[in-house]
């Protein structure tokens, strides 16, 4: 999977966490979206090329 569609999935979840979103990490189907401090912010699993779900994490 491209960055681009990396920067368009990152951009699409940003607004629901009300956090910046610094690194992305992807493992297989997975893509797990971490915060400044190393917070995971949330996960998002995809097949072929389609968003099947996202986990949004909340700071305590």
């Amino acid at each position: 999977m491209g960055s681009a569609t990396k920067n368009c999935m990152r951009k699409m979840i940003e607004p629901f966490i009300k956090h910046v979103i610094v690194k992305e990490v992807q493992d297989g189907n997975m893509i797990y979206f971490y915060g400044a401090d190393e917070t995971m912010l949330a996960e998002l699993y995809f097949e072929e090329q389609k968003i099947s779900s996202v986990t949004y994490y909340t700071r305590k």
